[in-house]
């Protein structure tokens, strides 16, 4: 855990500590592109989001025809 807070601290500090400016650095004549954003540090040490299975989710119709034990309650008629 500690080892966590402490890759956490130095990638927000990473993030936050400014460039330093060039020493003889001209006006550009043009307004300059932005940055590109910032690839995220992963520092998430369990398992991907990505590769968890979904849970099945039942519909409507599937919870009003069953019970909790998967048992017909509605009599469909023939």
């Amino acid at each position: 855990m500690r080892a966590l807070v402490v890759r956490l601290c130095e990638a927000l500090l990473r993030r936050a500590a400014p460039p330093p400016p060039p020493p003889e650095a001209e006006e550009p004549s043009e307004p300059a592109l932005p940055p590109p954003p910032h690839k995220p540090v992963d520092i998430w040490p369990f398992e991907r989001y990505d590769t968890l299975v979904r849970p099945y989710v039942l519909s409507a119709e599937e919870l009003y025809g069953h019970d909790i034990f998967g048992y017909h309650r509605i009599e469909v008629p023939a």
